[in-house]
């Protein structure tokens, strides 16, 4: 009996041993940059075939123990146009909060960020490009699906071009979607030199803005109620340009001539047989009164 429960021991003991070793087995090929080149591609192909979409990352690199590097990522769509590009990325992840279902970000720093919506034949054409974003202490639940963003987010060199056209008639979208179940809570957003420019033809020809300094504290985004709260928002030194599209002016007024007409007074009674006087004919001279005699 003694011999059975040592052999069954030893059994369950090489099991664990040949597990662990296996996954440590994994975990160590995934730092190689052979291994790593593989999954990338492959998880790409995937996207594409149920998106449609082309990703490409140039560069894609895990370092000990959750460190993430990416560079030169581009999402193109079917039609040729690039829909959003990063520079480059720099994500420092912790490891055990993974095991408890939750993703705990010691810092994040992201480079020559790029994102367009639309078209410029579309009723609204937006693109964004930002230089930097920087941010430390930051979470995400994955059951309650909530964004904690504790530590100071910091976003530099921004421009956000707006056109909208008033010509096109947008689509009516009849299939009812549910809005997205997310929470963004923002303790400390800064933006330096962020410039904004819209355009709305006909009516506004040119409106634009620069914000060199703004700070967002106690910002919360609910997504599924489509509500946004804010404990305070400071902004410094604002500049602002409106140029609005001129009236189209009538066209001048172009003087007719005037037809003369005669004044009843003038005109000579018809029941006259003698022709009426002309000034080579001289007035009969005024009646006096018998008074005047």
């Amino acid at each position: 009996m003694k011999k059975i429960f040592k052999t069954l021991l030893r059994v369950i003991g090489l099991t664990a041993i040949g597990v662990v070793g296996l996954v440590i087995l994994v975990i160590t090929a995934l730092y190689l940059p052979p291994v790593q080149d593989y999954v990338k591609d492959y998880a790409l192909r995937e996207v594409k075939k149920s998106t449609g979409m082309d990703i490409v990352a140039e560069t894609f690199r895990l370092r000990p123990p959750l460190r993430l590097e990416l560079g030169g990522i581009s999402v193109v769509e079917q039609s040729g146009d690039t829909l959003a590009s990063l520079g480059h990325a720099r994500v420092n992840l912790m490891l055990l909060p993974l095991v408890s279902g939750s993703a705990e970000v010691e810092d994040i720093d992201l480079e020559d960020l790029y994102y367009r919506m639309g078209t410029p034949d579309s009723a609204m054409y937006l693109t964004a490009r930002v230089d930097t974003v920087a941010l430390a202490d930051a979470s995400y639940s994955f059951k309650r699906s909530v964004i904690d963003l504790r530590g100071p987010v910091v976003l530099a060199g921004g421009r956000v071009d707006l056109l909208m056209n008033d010509s096109v008639e947008t689509p009516v979208d009849t299939s009812a979607s549910n809005p997205l179940d997310l929470l963004i809570l923002a303790r400390d957003l800064q933006l330096r030199r962020v410039t904004y420019s819209m355009r709305m033809l006909p009516v506004i020809d040119s409106l634009g803005a620069y914000v060199p300094s703004a700070r967002l504290t106690g910002g919360r985004l609910d997504m599924a109620s489509q509500h946004i709260h804010a404990r305070s928002l400071a902004i410094d030194s604002v500049a602002a340009e409106s140029i609005l599209q001129s009236r189209p002016r009538p066209p001048p007024l172009i003087p007719q001539p005037r037809r003369r007409r005669r004044h009843p007074g003038l005109l000579w009674p018809t029941m006259c047989r003698s022709p009426p006087p002309t000034l080579s004919m001289p007035w009969p001279e005024p009646i006096q009164s018998p008074g005047s005699i």
